[in-house]
């Protein structure tokens, strides 16, 4: 029994001195985590009439009772299966002590209503929770009482809209709520109302066909005759991300050329496939082996792939038309206006080109036009034309006239192009 006490008195010996050494893998000098410590972890706020003015903000600050740095918390709140959307809670500060902002609307239905609002800090050793209680009492008047406080809508530039959302709107209050009418404040957001009586639907739309990659900010507005509060505001907001990038490859055996283009647009692959088809072609991905190129022009979306053809003949397509076998220009210079013309007598046909070119988009211009056995111009003539052909491609116009003796309808023209006889 001595021997026994005495062995386990040792070994505890043995432990502490490696302890305070450091031993057994410990660390020594082990660092606290961060702590959120809340000056409160409940609130109340006063009873409120439904539809009044909101009480005033109630604030809670969050401190570090741990050690290193404490994060930025989130607050979440969770209305535990009740009406929602009367609450919000915001953590603001650049560093702790942060201060926690809670807000309650009286825009609910009459009744005690509570809520928890869940603080979170990445790193954090704790997360704890404050209680908010709130009574809304009866109101004799009607009350408008969406349910939802705000809206938000993503989208993507030359996609599809997304699909709408909608609000149900209660009369939070007494009598009955007049049939509201909703108005908004942006081109780009729509509503509508349907319902005979409360609750009605407000049915949210966006409409982002016409806008650009960004954020876009608006409000819906409801009024109803008679009502205590109103008219309620919902803001809505919309966020157009970048446009898809669609790729299409055509196959034109005939021509002996592939070419495939991209695009930021997504509604460009039909357009681009139907070009292609029209012209004889197939869409199909363009092979890279046994083929000369590709063949890239200055500020062109497209890569054009040949058979192997003479070098004279690869100068001739690619080259002589301001492009470079198989990488990028340089120097393309300052985009300034341009007005040229490409006259081709013997096929009674002339193309005028004005809009904004680099210089090395002008030299190539000039390079297919006398390439093809064409003479630069400054103006097409307007003598016995038959019609023509105008469409864009980026910043510059071109023009196809047609005259007497090219048989040209307006089957000449691509898809897309407009036809303008005589």
């Amino acid at each position: 029994m001595i021997q026994t006490i005495r062995s386990a008195a040792a070994t505890l010996a043995v432990a502490a001195t490696l302890a305070a050494c450091g031993g057994g893998g410990s660390d020594p000098n082990p660092v606290a985590a961060p702590a959120l410590s809340l000056s409160s972890d409940s609130l109340t706020f006063p009873a409120t009439m439904a539809g009044a003015a909101a009480p005033d903000p109630q604030t809670v600050t969050i401190s570090n009772s741990g050690g290193g740095t404490l994060a930025l918390p989130t607050a979440t709140v969770d209305y535990g299966g009740g009406p929602s959307g009367w609450l919000t809670a915001t953590v603001a500060g650049a560093a702790a002590p942060f201060t926690l902002t809670v807000e309650a609307s009286a825009t609910v239905a009459p009744g005690a209503h509570t809520a928890t609002i869940r603080l979170a800090s990445a790193g954090a050793s704790n997360m704890p929770d404050v209680i908010v209680d709130f009574e809304v009492t009866s109101n004799p008047d009607p009350v408008l009482s969406p349910s939802e406080s705000s809206l938000s809508f993503t989208a993507q530039v030359g996609g599809a809209n997304p699909a709408p959302r909608s609000v149900t709107i209660a009369n939070a209050g007494g009598g009955t709520l007049a049939t509201p009418t909703v108005a908004s404040d942006a081109a780009w957001l729509t509503a509508a109302v349907t319902g005979a009586t409360a609750p009605f639907t407000v049915t949210v739309s966006v409409d982002g066909s016409a806008l650009a990659e960004g954020p876009y900010a608006g409000a819906i507005t409801l009024t109803a005759a008679g009502t205590f509060n109103g008219p309620v505001a919902i803001p809505v907001s919309l966020t157009m991300s970048p446009a898809q990038v669609v790729t299409v490859s055509c196959s034109l055996p005939a021509e002996g050329v592939c070419w495939t283009q991209t695009s930021s647009e997504a509604a460009a692959r039909g357009a681009l496939e139907a070009a292609c088809t029209a012209a004889g072609g197939q869409a199909t991905a363009c092979p890279t082996a046994g083929r000369l190129g590709p063949c890239i022009l200055p500020d062109s979306p497209t890569l054009w792939f040949y058979p192997p053809f003479t070098v004279d003949s690869a100068a001739l397509v690619c080259t002589g038309n301001g492009g470079a076998w198989g990488g990028p220009p340089t120097n393309v210079g300052t985009p300034e206006p341009v007005t040229m013309g490409c006259n081709f007598p013997s096929e009674a046909y002339c193309t005028d080109m004005t809009g904004l070119m680099t210089p090395y988009q002008k030299d190539a211009l000039v390079s297919f036009c006398t390439s093809y056995g064409g003479a630069v111009v400054t103006t097409c003539s307007t003598a016995n034309r038959l019609g023509t052909c105008t469409y864009t491609e980026g910043s510059v116009t071109y023009r196809d006239r047609y005259y007497t003796g090219s048989g040209a309808t307006a089957d000449s023209c691509f898809p897309g192009d407009v036809w303008t006889p005589n």
